[in-house]
């Protein structure tokens, strides 16, 4: 299992800091430049997604002290935290749009455009709701002859809710992983096994600690 943890963790890491949004040319160059890797403009904006995956899991892997999780979590915060303030610097908010037809709103950055709108309702189920019962039932439209389909899924949804927040968002970073990362470094079988187990027990360090030494 411990063989596991790191390209787990390295892999979570790397899809989100490359995701649109996050993922900016000129903070991570400056970041890069930290760690002195060195391109000229031609050569770096030619790098791939998999080659910037290369260049920056190579840096990680020579930071790391020892290969175990934590050591691989402190060089991604190492390498994050630069990332992130170099992403502002080179951000840096210039205006304000406003589109109150379409309720919405742009943040225009130094080099990049951001654009927010109103929740939809499935984004709100996807993401997961925190209000009460209320909240719920007004998700769903109220129709002649569906109460008894819209009890039972305002018990569904309720129960992922608290299902969710109890596993909190690193379990499902970590269940998306096992289902898109390629080559396979765990499975979702193996996954669902543990949180289901976690649910009925509990998460706590002492269970964990005892989970891991069970699989060292």
């Amino acid at each position: 299992m411990l063989d596991h943890i790191v390209p787990v963790v390295s892999s979570i890491f790397l899809r989100r800091l490359l995701l649109p949004g996050v993922h900016h040319n000129i903070a991570l160059r400056s970041t890069l430049l930290d760690y002195n890797r060195h391109w000229s403009d031609s050569d770096f904006h030619s790098l791939t997604a998999d080659m910037l995956k290369k260049e920056i899991l190579s840096l990680i892997e020579h930071e790391g002290v020892s290969d175990n999780s934590t050591s691989i979590l402190c060089c991604w915060k190492k390498f994050c935290s630069p990332y992130f303030q170099n992403w502002c610097k080179s951000n840096a908010l210039c205006g304000l749009l406003l589109d109150s037809y379409r309720g919405s709103f742009g943040l225009i950055r130094k080099n990049s455009v951001s654009l927010f709108r109103c929740s939809e309702n499935i984004e709100r189920l996807i993401n997961g709701i925190s209000g009460t019962s209320d909240d719920l039932i007004h998700l769903v439209t109220m129709e002649a002859g569906l109460i008894l389909q819209l009890e039972v899924l305002v018990k569904m949804l309720r129960c992922v809710v608290n299902v969710s927040q109890q596993l909190g968002k690193t379990a499902s970073a970590i269940f998306y992983e096992s289902l898109v990362s390629a080559p396979l470094v765990i499975s979702a079988e193996e996954i669902t096994h543990r949180l289901l187990k976690n649910l009925e027990s509990g998460y706590g360090s002492t269970v964990a600690m005892l989970h891991v030494s069970e699989h060292a």
